[in-house]
């Protein structure tokens, strides 16, 4: 399960608010935008975007909206679009969706959160499905049944530290990937065989390209991919698209390690 919670209890208590039938902000002052760098700990950002959980920001009177998040996740095992770093005015993230995805999960946790709303392709409001769109004092969880392939845009608005998600239940996806290797990584992956075309790259935290990635087809076995590749010194996660709209990205966040001679062994010159 890539579920990773981090739960911070307020002083007072904070009752979720429901969805309605328009996307409302629902921003409330206090915790966790206290204004303070640390009001949480960020070792619980780094396990989550290590492991691909989700970091989800909960008052205490919030607990019981953990099994949105658990039974969301269990549900959509393709991740579309993974993201995360600090806001300070809003951001709009564009999620690509491929005719493939019969139902989407979106997760989204916003530490000063004013409100974040989802678009569909032609840029008009979406609420969750009945019983499964969940306002929260930091976030928002939705389940969106049967979405339009197309480009749909998530944005957040408000300020702090951010983690997005977008993960579907979908009859294509990106699966078994495997990195290995210090100085030079070793990359294995596979790939729904239907997809044709695929591009491989590296992106950055936030979810912009850093560098393509050149992989090779693996004849003897249709949809595994293997290839070799010079790590950026900056974190990144392994995403592939085909050009048409398909887009699948590995949820976890990996970084580089400097090379580390074994005791008598020189440093490799670069």
């Amino acid at each position: 399960m890539r579920v990773f919670l981090l739960m911070i209890f307020a002083m007072t208590a904070w009752a979720q608010a429901s969805a309605t039938s328009e996307q409302q902000p629902h921003y409330q002052p206090g915790w966790p935008c206290t204004g303070k760098e640390r009001s949480f700990d960020p070792t619980y950002s780094k396990i989550a975007e290590a492991t691909g959980g989700h970091l989800f920001l909960l008052d205490k009177s919030e607990v019981a909206g953990t099994s949105a998040l658990v039974t969301g996740d269990m549900q959509h095992k393709d991740t579309l679009v993974r993201a995360s770093g600090k806001l300070e005015s809003y951001i709009d993230i564009p999620i690509p969706v491929d005719a493939s995805v019969d139902s989407l999960f979106v997760v989204a946790s916003l530490q000063c959160m004013q409100t974040i709303l989802l678009y569909d392709p032609q840029r008009s409001g979406v609420n969750g499905a009945p019983d499964q769109d969940h306002w929260f004092r930091a976030g928002r969880t939705a389940i969106i049944l049967k979405p339009v392939a197309g480009e749909w845009l998530l944005r957040l608005a408000g300020t702090g530290a951010y983690s997005v998600a977008v993960q579907a239940h979908a009859t294509l996806g990106m699966h078994s990937l495997q990195l290995d290797g210090s100085t030079e990584k070793t990359v294995v992956l596979q790939l729904s065989p239907q997809v044709a075309n695929p591009q491989f790259r590296l992106v950055s935290p936030t979810g912009q390209p850093v560098q393509t990635l050149a992989l090779e087809p693996d004849p003897n076995s249709p949809g595994r991919f293997r290839g070799t590749f010079q790590p950026p010194a900056a974190q990144f996660r392994v995403q592939v698209e085909d050009g048409a709209g398909f887009q699948r990205v590995d949820p976890r966040l990996f970084e580089a390690k400097p090379y580390e001679a074994r005791p008598g062994e020189p440093k490799p010159v670069q």
